[in-house]
């Protein structure tokens, strides 16, 4: 459920991208593309991410042909209540497809995200800008009127699933803020790179070896109450937690 729920989230923030944005540190990108047919407003860029908190270590999200091909790379230690959990992996997120590739091993699974058809079924036509800014909302999401700067780019506050989230004008993530009880997860970006999408090889999956997982069959409306009931569960949490 819960990576349904980051699946619909990193969708709507995509989206809230605006159409102009600022100026590129690089090639100037140019749009054939209908605003709709885009989930952000950069054809490419690379974000590097360190982890703080209760995870630590470090993520990279890697984006070409708009947001269309994505991929996220991970290496970080979960520590809770006493244990640790690496977690070593490798997304590719291909359209609807989500390809995930498990280090050191090199296992490839493969998951159908279920929202996908409905939100870009939704986007067409629409102002990706307020459509972004809508979805976000649709799922529990405020924007706050707080501004932050991270890796040399701006982006503005928004509180989605119990935590703080903010987003630049083009749609990027720059920083995620998660706590629950003696919980604390910090997302934040050290790195920002317009117009470069990664080396070839990120994209490169054994698609014919993956085992293919079904995921959950869910539409937008089964993920707007799950959200709604996640942030109820959220605010119970914190309220048990020691000082909350």
């Amino acid at each position: 459920m819960r990576r349904v729920l980051l699946l619909a989230a990193s969708l709507a923030c995509a989206a809230c991208s605006s159409e102009q944005g600022e100026a590129r540190g690089g090639v100037e990108a140019v749009s054939s593309a209908a605003p709709s047919d885009r989930f952000y407003d950069r054809q490419a860029f690379t974000i590097r991410y360190k982890l703080e908190g209760t995870q630590t270590g470090t993520r990279a999200e890697y984006v070409r042909d708009w947001g269309k091909l994505r991929v996220l790379e991970e290496d970080s230690v979960l520590r809770v209540m006493g244990t640790e959990q690496a977690v070593r992996n490798r997304q590719l997120i291909e359209g609807s497809q989500i390809y995930t590739v498990r280090l050191p091993d090199n296992t490839v699974t493969v998951m159908e995200n279920p929202l996908y058809q409905e939100l870009t079924a939704e986007m067409q036509g629409q102002d990706p800008v307020e459509f972004g800014r809508a979805m976000m909302r649709r799922m529990g999401g405020t924007e706050t009127g707080e501004t932050g700067r991270f890796a040399g780019h701006d982006c503005t506050y928004w509180t989605i699933l119990g935590g703080r989230t903010c987003i630049t004008p083009w749609g990027g993530t720059l920083y995620v803020e998660n706590q629950v009880g003696g919980i604390r997860i910090v997302q934040e970006a050290t790195e920002v790179r317009l117009g470069d999408g990664g080396p070839d090889s990120l994209f490169q999956v054994d698609k014919a070896s993956a085992q293919r997982i079904e995921g959950p069959n869910m539409s937008m409306q089964d993920v707007e109450a799950a959200a709604k009931a996640g942030e109820e569960a959220m605010r119970q949490l914190q309220q048990m937690a020691p000082g909350g």
